[in-house]
């Protein structure tokens, strides 16, 4: 909690890449994109809970071997090209609520793509919001 406010954290991590194929799972110095974001997480105390959304077996894997929860596949129609990061969002903040039975306060959208953010950058945003 932060400042008395439940803190969901969400890891959207699709299969699907345009540019580089499975992007998500590739390493960089030596951990993959989600193995960094999770990371990142867990240096925060106050993360209640931090998820996984994606559409691969792999993806959720490597999201739980770091400390990320996985609740079921994304459905197709928020895995294409097409789909809206906020629509991914949503969904995967009603799915954690429904399966935790808990309602979260404030939810975090932390994109793989961005491994070098710090959890300083994350506390420091977290603390403009509130």
């Amino acid at each position: 909690m932060l400042h008395n406010k439940s803190v969901l954290a969400v890891i959207p991590a699709r299969s699907g890449s345009q540019g580089i194929k499975n992007k998500n799972i590739c390493l960089l110095g030596g951990e993959t994109l989600v193995a960094r974001t999770a990371k990142v997480c867990k240096q925060l105390n106050f993360i209640d809970l931090t998820v996984v959304s994606t559409d691969d077996n792999e993806i959720a894997i490597e999201g739980i071997a770091n400390g990320a929860m996985f609740i079921k596949k994304r459905p197709d129609v928020l895995s294409s090209d097409h789909a809206r990061a906020i629509d991914v969002w949503i969904h995967e903040w009603t799915q954690v609520e429904r399966k935790t039975e808990k309602n979260f306060d404030i939810s975090i959208y932390l994109e793989p793509t961005s491994p070098f953010r710090s959890a300083n950058d994350i506390s420091e945003s977290l603390e403009l919001l509130i």
